[in-house]
């Protein structure tokens, strides 16, 4: 896993603040960064899912952003697929708004 967005190594994976209900997006969190939100801690996280998963935590460097250099394909895989889980949920807020009664194009 990556670091936290501060850049700080991540040691939680904390409510990212988005996502359909009962499906909250967890992002890579600091101890700092994580602090007030709903928050699960790596190993826990790695207990739950179950059928042997590891969650490590990447190296961060405090005060400046990931970069994304030196990414191999398990990165790069799970990048694309929070990417995909973001599309999605962007494509059902833009369905929720033709909705009738929303107040999108299709209200009467």
């Amino acid at each position: 896993m990556g670091p936290c967005g501060c850049g700080a190594t991540a040691v939680a994976l904390g409510d990212a603040g988005w996502g359909r209900p009962g499906r909250r997006i967890l992002a890579p969190g600091c101890a700092g960064c994580v602090c007030g939100r709903t928050a699960v801690s790596l190993a826990g996280f790695a207990r739950l899912a179950g059928e042997g998963l590891r969650v490590v935590a990447g190296a961060g460097t405090a005060g400046a952003p990931p970069t994304g250099e030196g990414l191999g394909v398990p990165e790069l895989v799970a990048e694309a697929a929070l990417s995909q889980a973001r599309l999605d949920w962007f494509q059902s807020q833009l369905a929720r708004l033709g909705e009738p009664g929303t107040g999108g194009a299709g209200q009467v």
